[in-house]
């Protein structure tokens, strides 16, 4: 299919189509063009030069083009981009002066599979907010990222390759979100802990990740952490995080329970089964904020302390549990599961429903 006559003042256009094969070196004469979107244009093989002459274009998208394996070298004239969208495509690398583009704020290169690292001088691009590179083929990371001081959110989860961050990572002052997940990275840099505007950060499946810096401690704006399913078997201390509400650490095959989340007061929300532990400290009673906790699969748990007030509590499949008595402290539990925990006792458990319909309609009752 030839690419269709438009008119020269034309400011937005449209060919995502898989019918399109060649665009024309004619369109470098849109010289209002600010967005151009050829997505999904799976014929699609190449690009003309002269796309490097739309002054005006602010937007580019080649999202989910397939056969498109290079992009032109000349991209960096492009001097009013601010979003390059090229998630899916067949491209192998971005070329060197992509980073002359002062004012890209989104780079999007997620599943490029054949993207096996990013351009050395990366750090250039003093605009840049939003760098997502999830589910490429890159191995490492420039040293030059950390000089991104406008960085805000760095995606590189499913990156296999990827096997660790630079040591200055720390330096990325404006980040607030890491998603590291599915990715082969050992340890986290020292510096890690300097992330003090960090809000979310996903480790979850980085088996070969074993623990954390002693400096994670320092992440003061920290609200969400998730590592299920990672290698970490201990944790540092973590006695600051006074923000953090969601803790995920499903899965981690931790021996023991982590005295040092009793310590984060804020917490909500903890994710912790599937794991080895035997007991969980009396001390968990401190969290006082928290509403949900998540116990299922820890099946050398044997016994329950005395809980704060939660809402939610599962604890499914924890097949050495003997004994629950503890809930029957609890008086505003909305959601319970303690399915095929096999060692607990029918009587205590009879006791347990009855109190726990006491105590609804009780508490219906008040509010009526």
């Amino acid at each position: 299919m030839e690419f269709p006559v438009v008119p020269c003042d034309i400011r937005s256009l449209y060919m995502s189509t898989n019918a399109i094969e060649q665009v024309p070196s004619s369109i470098g004469g849109l010289s209002h063009l600010f967005l151009l979107d050829l997505g999904w244009s799976t014929g699609l093989e190449s690009l003309p030069d002269s796309i490097c002459n739309l002054k005006s274009l602010r937007e580019f998208r080649i999202g989910c083009c397939e056969n498109l394996k290079e992009l032109p070298e000349n991209l960096g004239n492009l001097e009013s981009l601010e979003k390059i969208s090229a998630d899916g495509s067949a491209i192998k690398e971005l070329p060197d002066s992509i980073c002359n583009l002062k004012k890209l704020a989104t780079l999007s290169v997620e599943n490029c599979v054949n993207l096996l690292g990013l351009p050395a001088n990366l750090g250039n691009l003093k605009s840049l907010e939003n760098l997502c590179a999830s589910g490429t083929g890159i191995k490492e990371l420039p040293e030059s990222i950390c000089s991104l001081q406008n960085l805000a959110a760095l995606f590189l989860g499913n990156c296999v390759n990827l096997q660790g961050l630079p040591e200055n990572i720390g330096n990325l002052e404006s980040l607030k979100v890491l998603q590291a997940y599915g990715t082969g990275i050992k340890k986290l840099p020292d510096s890690f802990g300097n992330l003090k505007q960090l809000i979310v950060v996903d480790i979850s499946d980085c088996v070969v990740l074993h623990g954390l810096p002693e400096s994670f401690g320092n992440l003061e704006s920290l609200r969400r952490i998730t590592a299920s399913g990672s290698g970490i078997k201990t944790l540092p201390s973590l006695t600051g995080f006074p923000l953090l509400v969601v803790a995920n650490l499903d899965f981690c095959g931790l021996l023991e329970f982590p005295s040092t989340l009793c310590h984060i007061v804020s917490l909500k929300e903890l994710y912790i089964g599937g794991n080895n532990f035997e007991t969980i400290p009396d001390t968990i009673k401190k969290l006082s904020r928290l509403v949900q906790l998540e116990l299922s699969d820890c099946m050398r748990l044997k016994y329950l302390p005395e809980l704060p007030s939660l809402s939610i509590l599962s604890a499914n499949n924890c097949t050495c549990l003997e004994s629950a008595s503890c809930l029957f402290q609890l008086q505003s539990i909305k959601a319970l599961q303690f399915g095929n925990c096999i060692n607990l006792d029918g009587d205590e458990c009879s006791k347990i429903v009855d109190h726990l319909l006491a105590t609804s309609w009780q508490r219906e009752v008040s509010l009526s």
